[in-house]
């Protein structure tokens, strides 16, 4: 991972960013003087660095106007819903996520966005805009056959109260919900309170095919496996944790194995390589067309995961990458992950400060990072055992045999204690807790986790096509899912598993990725890379 000049913008402009959503404007400008200043006097002692350091204090300032505008765009679409003071309420709106992945026992929790709200006093009927920061409470009617999707219209009847936590007034069945930012909440009646509009036409047609694979795939599932092995496989492939059993949910918890159920780069960069390998060599399509259906997948495989922004950056860091060779680019992996970041900063700069964004950023640039140190040690490693081996006059094909085991598991155990190092002072700060045994626990679990994945994946492919095909790959997957249920449970038992702790400071925070950092860099800088004899064949 060298650097870049679009690896400087994307910093500075995520910077600006950040000091547009946490500081006034005038904190920004006083900032970005002195970095034009900065600039001015870099480019009298050099040129190329002065032109560099001017585009940077440009991206600065256009990542802090543009977080600031959305700061303020929201300020105003919270202050801009009038409370009804009496009387019911009729909304009728479009769907924009999965009611599936909202949906508890007893009713659908939803957050609807571009939606209107008709106020019923005295039989006349006013329109006003509802901010997205509405949570929308539905009883599921127990006579609904088809449930809803995205895109679905709906119409509900209920009545707008404050969000105030422990329950909501008017509806013993509907709870507030203080994990999220809602300030108002709209209680349905009862069951019959709400029903789906006609629907217009090819409303959402990407949304809603990428959807009905995603529901096709967890019924093959639950046919072919028991319900708590379906429930964590779905978890596993597609991030939904809501069904999964709360044993079960809180051993994944304190072994720090959560992000093997939260859908990143992992998942998403094991499901492109399965489909450009089968439409590669099983398909036989041609690179270019294989690469171009692969990035189209891309977008479907990020709404049947929830579009979190996990998932947003890998799938875009990933297409950015496959799109390369398509004009005839070398694929780099730096400017992928930078235009990434960039890309989802300028389409909504608040999803800087949400924890997924910052986990997802802070793994894979450790991992880039720690490559290197990691691979060509590991080359000479197993080149030189089978010189050894070879001039000493022994078979070397069993050894040979053994090296792809050998890479699998070295690099099984670097993923898993690289994304330890870059995301554990952040699980720290976000989530107050501190796994002691996931060191040992993640190797292990993500020993079984892998080929789950890559079962898992080709199991969806296959239901694409008929759920029938799917059932051979579910049937080889139920074995992996009972060993991944036991090892989890037992590495959760200790109660030295997870320790609480409070939430360190911002300081310590950017303290200890800097250390981090430079100890990454003193690793690269010590090891002589450049001088290990590695042969072509490895």
């Amino acid at each position: 991972m060298r650097p870049r000049p679009i690896a400087y913008i994307a910093v500075s402009f995520t910077a600006g960013a950040g000091i547009g959503l946490l500081w006034p404007l005038n904190a920004l400008f006083t900032a970005f003087t002195a970095f034009w200043v900065a600039s001015c006097c870099l480019f009298f002692w050099r040129r190329s660095a002065g032109i560099l350091a001017a585009f940077m204090a440009v991206a600065f300032l256009l990542g802090g106007l543009r977080a600031h505008t959305a700061r303020q765009s929201q300020t105003l679409a919270q202050a801009s819903l009038p409370l009804p003071n009496s009387g019911l309420v009729t909304l009728q709106g479009t769907l924009q996520t999965d009611p599936e992945l909202l949906r508890t026992a007893s009713h659908f929790r939803l957050l609807l966005a571009d939606v209107q709200v008709e106020r019923l006093l005295n039989g006349l009927h006013g329109s006003c805009p509802v901010s997205q920061n509405i949570r929308v409470y539905l009883p599921v009617p127990p006579n609904l056959i088809t449930l809803p999707l995205y895109g679905d219209r709906i119409e509900v009847h209920g009545k707008i109260a404050l969000s105030t936590p422990p329950r909501d007034p008017g509806c013993p069945a509907c709870y507030s919900d203080p994990d999220t930012d809602s300030r108002f909440v709209l209680i349905a009646r009862d069951d019959s309170a709400w029903r789906l509009l006609p629907p217009r036409l090819l409303q959402a047609p990407f949304q809603r095919c990428a959807l009905f694979l995603q529901r096709r795939a967890l019924a093959a599932m639950k046919a072919s496996l028991p319900n708590t092995e379906a429930e964590l496989l779905g978890a596993l492939l597609f991030g939904n944790r809501r069904n999964l059993a709360p044993a079960l949910a809180s051993s994944f918890d304190r072994t720090g194995a959560t992000y093997l159920l939260a859908t990143a780069g992992l998942h998403v960069g094991m499901f492109a390589l399965l489909l450009l390998w089968m439409l590669q060599r099983v398909a036989g399509a041609p690179r270019k067309m294989a690469l171009l259906v692969t990035v189209c997948a891309l977008g479907l495989f990020v709404v049947m995961a929830g579009g979190r922004p996990a998932v947003l950056r890998a799938a875009t860091m990933i297409g950015l990458y496959l799109i390369a060779p398509l004009f005839e680019r070398e694929p780099d992996f730096t400017g992928a992950l930078c235009a990434s970041g960039l890309l989802l900063l300028f389409w909504n700069p608040q999803m800087l400060l949400t924890p997924g964004f910052q986990l997802s950023y802070a793994v894979v640039i450790t991992i880039a990072l720690l490559a290197p140190v990691i691979e060509y040690p590991l080359k000479h490693l197993l080149q030189n055992r089978l010189r050894k081996a070879s001039n000493g006059g022994k078979d070397t094909s069993f050894e040979r045999m053994l090296i792809p085991l050998g890479r699998f598991l070295y690099a099984t155990l670097f993923l898993s204690l690289a994304a330890q190092i870059g995301a554990t002072p952040l699980v720290a700060y976000h989530f107050h807790t501190l796994s002691v045994i996931a060191p040992m626990a993640n190797f292990c679990l993500l020993v079984i986790a892998l080929p789950l994945l890559f079962l898992g994946y080709a199991a969806v492919l296959a239901a694409a096509v008929h759920p029938l095909l799917a059932r051979p790959f579910l049937l080889g997957i139920s074995p992996g899912l009972k060993a991944l249920i036991g090892l989890s449970a037992l590495f959760s038992k200790p109660l030295w598993a997870e320790l609480s702790v409070g939430s360190p400071p911002v300081a310590l925070i950017a303290l200890l990725y800097g250390l981090i950092l430079a100890g990454i860099l003193f690793l690269r800088h010590t090891v002589p890379l450049g001088r290990l004899p590695v042969e072509e064949e490895f």
